[in-house]
C-alpha cells in the first residue's frame, strides 16, 4: 500500500513539474530529484515483493517518506501558502507516514512470522 500511495503521490508531483512551464527549472531540481527518488524506492519495493526481496526496501521508503513529510509538512505549514494547499499537504503528510509506519509494523510482523517457521 506505501509503494502505491508513494507512487500516488510523488507521480502526481512529477506530473505537476512537466505540465508547470517552469516546473523543470534550477529552482525546482530538488523536487524532481526527490520525486524520482522516492518513484524508485516505490518501483524497488514493488519489484521486491515479486521476488520475495522488499523488507530493507520498504523500511527505507518507510524512514525517507517520514523524514522528508515532516521536514517538508513542517516548511508548508509555516511557509507562505494558501489555506487550501496546507490543508492538502498535511493530509498527504499524515497519511504517508501512516502508511509508512503500517509498513514497518508489518515488515517487522512478517519478519517474527518467517523466524517461527
Amino acid at each position: 500500500m506505501l509503494a502505491a500511495w508513494t507512487l500516488f503521490v510523488w507521480g502526481g508531483r512529477l506530473r505537476n513539474l512537466a505540465a508547470d512551464p517552469g516546473g523543470l527549472a534550477e529552482a525546482n531540481r530538488w523536487s524532481l530529484v526527490s520525486s524520482v527518488v522516492f518513484c524508485l524506492l516505490a518501483v524497488a519495493v514493488i519489484g521486491g515483493l515479486v521476488v520475495k526481496r522488499a523488507r530493507v526496501v520498504t523500511a527505507v521508503l518507510a524512514a525517507v517518506t517520514t523524514v522528508v513529510w515532516l521536514i517538508r509538512g513542517v516548511d508548508i505549514a509555516l511557509g507562505d501558502h494558501s489555506l487550501g494547499f496546507i490543508a492538502v499537504h498535511v493530509v498527504l503528510a499524515v497519511v504517508s507516514i501512516g502508511l509508512s509506519a503500517a509498513a514497518v509494523l508489518l515488515n517487522r510482523a512478517g519478519s517474527a512470522s518467517f523466524a517461527n517457521h
